[in-house]
């Protein structure tokens, strides 16, 4: 993720192959509750390159990690 961004509030790091986000402090592994969580998504092409979509990708996959019971 060489020409990578990182949102304004520094949650997501995202290009046009690849993007993290970090979960609330409230998301919580039972087996680790000391670390954080991150959602994770890769794009295998080389052809393909939007980093609008997978701003909106991993923000909408990190939201839906939070509502799921990964987070209990």
């Amino acid at each position: 993720m060489d020409d990578g961004q990182v949102t304004d509030d520094d949650r997501y790091l995202y290009s046009g192959a690849g993007a993290v986000g970090r979960t609330t402090t409230l998301c919580k592994s039972s087996d680790h509750p000391d670390q954080t969580l991150y959602a994770v998504v890769q794009v295998f092409t080389s052809d393909r390159s939007d980093s609008d979509a997978m701003r909106k990708l991993i923000m909408a996959y990190t939201k839906a990690l939070e509502g799921s019971s990964a987070c209990h």
